[in-house]
């Protein structure tokens, strides 16, 4: 057979058929395919745009305190916590914020010099993208801020409770929260967590939790209805 005649007979005798295995095996890859895809469980709809999974480091307590001291200010927070022994030595201050009293010194308390400007004065010390340590087991989801003052001896100020009011209303509208839940002292706290057998008396006697809580419930009423409308 020359080379001519034996081209000839691949032509006759070969292609027809590895034309048809082809052929057949992509009819059956289609057909599998198919028979899958009709199988497979239909997916869940897509979440609205503004439906975003829920955020495990996301705020749900504010955590009010007292600093249990006469004076102080963010910073001297800021160094009775984060300050080599006999300070405590942590990485981070215990709180967001800080409230001053009108006494920002020891000096100042033991002179008895008032500053005005430091009472209600409002010191921000560590970001609220970051957890600090202000209840124990209590952290992951919360922000904390403090009063300075010995408050189960001493009213906080009015400027202190004003300042404190406005700050967890723009944190209840910002973090999307209700006062009435959210809002918790120390040992209210402790007592929610329920880890500790104890709790303490934090942020002290004079403070009373029910009306602070009413009171930036109605704050947060007046901010977020329309204007005329708050009656």
């Amino acid at each position: 057979m020359n080379r001519e005649n034996l081209q000839q007979w691949i032509r006759r005798n070969f292609v027809p058929v590895i034309a048809g295995t082809a052929l057949a095996l992509i009819l059956f890859l289609g057909i599998r395919f198919t028979v899958n895809l009709l199988n497979r469980p239909a997916p869940a709809p897509a979440k609205p745009a503004h439906e975003k999974p829920e955020d495990p480091d996301a705020i749900h307590y504010l955590v009010v305190h007292h600093s249990v001291s006469e004076w102080g200010s963010g910073a001297a927070v800021v160094e009775w916590h984060t300050g080599p022994p006999p300070h405590r030595n942590w990485d981070l201050p215990g709180y967001h914020a800080v409230i001053g009293n009108g006494y920002p010194t020891k000096e100042s308390w033991k002179k008895r010099v008032y500053d005005s400007g430091a009472d209600g004065r409002v010191d921000r010390i560590v970001s609220e993208s970051l957890r600090v340590n202000g209840v124990r087991f209590g952290n992951k989801n919360a922000l904390q801020v403090c009063l300075i003052g010995d408050l189960d001896r001493r009213d906080p100020t009015e400027k202190q409770m004003a300042a404190l009011t406005n700050l967890l209303t723009h944190w209840c509208i910002k973090y999307g929260l209700d006062p009435r839940t959210a809002i918790l002292g120390h040992g209210e706290m402790q007592e929610h967590i329920g880890l500790e057998g104890y709790s303490k008396t934090c942020p002290g006697e004079r403070v009373d939790m029910d009306a602070l809580r009413a009171a930036v419930l109605s704050q947060v009423i007046r901010r977020l209805l329309p204007r005329g409308m708050e009656q």
